[in-house]
């Protein structure tokens, strides 16, 4: 709700001279608030006339609330910092906007020398109706909203070359007033592909713009951005918000007005492609490490220090001063949480305007460790980079198994890894940290285990001689009564194979020693003399041992 009466605010402003026309609300617009929500740019000396739709829900949410508020209305109840050349006609014609649709209509004409960014402050009054409260006001104020006043450009007489200069636009940042005129060049006449004479040209008409974002406009010199021959310009202006960086790819929509000899008059449409803008972020942390990041900011003229407001995301913020310079290392943090901070300006007991909020994670393990796409010797390594890595480090080894037999792998920016050379029916363990972006490394992620394939079915140990290292025990069968068959399927060169049967006291019932073949082991034991109930057979083969649980009925 507060975001709806920061958007009514910009258009409903009392003016003691009012246009008595009276607009109508685009009753198509869906979303609660103002359409458009941002004032479009003004340029000196030219009228300025923009009409806004206002959609008031019927009811919201109150803090400290537990039920929905009937709305009755908004009411604005002064206007600071609005310049005198506005006049705002308000429907209704007091200001006070019930639910559903009403409209605004401005106009007015900036003066000439009257350039500038005027900040507005309003003060309003929410009334709405709470079940078992009765009919309630709520006063706020609201601030951060600008009418943006520019000159209307000239162009720059310098520019010899035809179309428009300069051929890129420069970037811009956030929360900063960006203000580009690009000369535009129109020749006498050009040449049409298939006409074999010049064709002079009348004009040269910009139809529209793809592309802006909102925070942006355009004016044109003349205002009906239709050039004829000579030199003309096109002033861009606007304040990109917090959190709009990113590229913005621009396309012109033009029509091109020439007179052919023999022919007449003709109008060819046309795009111009090729231009773009980039909105960096006015302040960003960087180098960013475990416990320690880089705060970077942009230079504003005449500063003398600088306050920073930040903490640990959920903590109260703490406040630093610093002096004119533009970065703070900020030391003493935590793996893997996040902080958000902004800045601003100080100059003789004077702040400037805050930034906006940035927030960053300090660098952190990789996590989601997962593995596909397993074989006999093969598998697929996966997992999520973590905060500020920039590359991945894969270790792992058999299980069990000693730091000699660990094996690392520079994965790079990838998140997953194709591993070869396994053994089959082997586990294997393995883990992954991230290469910081400001240096160093995080910890390592939770360790996974996995087990490649190639191990013999329950019952089927013939196969295991297939495998390097490996043995297994089948007990037949089991349940047991009179007899139980011991199957060892177990190294070729091993010497030989021992028997042990315990009962669940721990007591040794009975022991045998045998020569291992060469591919199959077997031993029956007779069993009819064992009392009923549960065994250990343990069976040892070189180093290594295998438990199996006999019952005996």
């Amino acid at each position: 709700m507060r975001r709806l009466l920061t958007l009514l605010l910009i258009f409903t402003i009392v003016s003691t001279t009012v246009d008595a026309q009276v607009c109508t609300p685009d009753t198509n617009v869906t979303s609660a608030g103002i359409t458009p929500d941002i004032l479009p740019l003004a340029v000196e000396g030219i009228p300025y006339d923009v009409s806004a739709t206002i959609l008031v829900p019927a009811d919201t949410m109150i803090p400290g609330v537990p039920v929905p508020a009937t709305i009755n209305f908004f009411r604005l109840d002064a206007a600071i910092g609005l310049p005198s050349w506005l006049n705002i006609a308000c429907v209704p014609a007091n200001c006070q906007f019930p639910p559903g649709y009403s409209c605004v209509r401005i106009t007015g004409q900036p003066p000439l020398g009257k350039a500038g960014k005027y900040k507005l402050r309003f003060l309003i009054t929410l009334n709405v109706t709470v079940p078992n409260f009765g009919t309630l006001e709520f006063p706020d104020t609201i601030d951060g909203y600008f009418v943006n006043v520019v000159e209307l450009c000239e162009p720059d007489t310098t520019q010899q070359s035809t179309g428009i200069s300069p051929d890129t636009l420069p970037p811009l940042c956030t929360n900063r007033d960006y203000i580009v005129c690009a000369t535009v060049t129109i020749p006498p006449d050009t040449t049409i592909p298939g006409v074999p004479v010049p064709a002079t040209i009348n004009y040269f008409r910009l139809d529209s713009v793809q592309g802006l974002p909102e925070w942006i406009q355009y004016s044109c010199n003349p205002l009906n951005c239709t050039f004829p021959p000579g030199q003309h310009c096109i002033k861009i202006a606007g304040c990109p918000p917090c959190g709009s960086q990113g590229r913005y790819d621009v396309l012109f929509f033009i029509t091109l007005n020439v007179t052919i000899p023999l022919v007449g008059t003709l109008e060819f449409p046309d795009t111009v492609q090729g231009y773009y803008f980039d909105v960096n972020p006015e302040n960003e942390a960087i180098n960013i490490q475990t416990k320690k990041a880089t705060l970077t900011w942009k230079s504003t003229p005449g500063a003398t220090g600088h306050q920073i407001m930040g903490g640990q995301l959920g903590s109260p913020p703490i406040m630093i001063n610093t002096g004119s310079a533009t970065s703070l290392v900020a030391t003493g943090l935590v793996q893997g949480q996040c902080y958000y901070w902004r800045v601003r300006p100080t100059a003789g007991g004077q702040v400037g305007e805050w930034s906006c909020w940035d927030t960053f994670y300090t660098c952190a393990p990789p996590t989601g460790l997962t593995v596909t796409n397993l074989t006999n010797t093969t598998a697929t390594l996966n997992w999520n980079s973590g905060p500020a890595n920039v590359s991945s480090v894969v270790a792992g080894r058999p299980n069990p198994g000693g730091p000699s037999s660990i094996v690392t792998l520079n994965a790079g920016t990838n998140t997953s890894l194709n591993v070869s050379g396994l053994v089959a029916c082997q586990e294997y363990v393995w883990t992954v940290y991230g290469n910081c972006e400001g240096g160093g490394a995080s910890n390592i992620a939770t360790p996974n285990f996995f087990t490649t394939t190639g191990c013999p079915a329950k019952g089927d140990l013939s196969m295991l001689n297939t495998i390097p290292g490996s043995v297994a025990v089948e007990l037949a069968p089991n349940p047991a009564t009179e007899t139980v068959k011991v199957l060892i399927a177990g190294l070729e060169d091993q010497a030989s194979v021992n028997v042990e049967i315990y009962d669940m006291t721990g007591k040794l019932v009975s022991g045998y020693n045998l020569d291992a073949a060469p591919y199959m082991s077997e031993l029956q034991i007779n069993t009819s003399d064992f009392a009923n109930g549960v065994y250990q057979v343990i069976t040892t083969t070189g180093a290594t041992t295998d438990i199996q649980k006999l019952i005996i009925k």
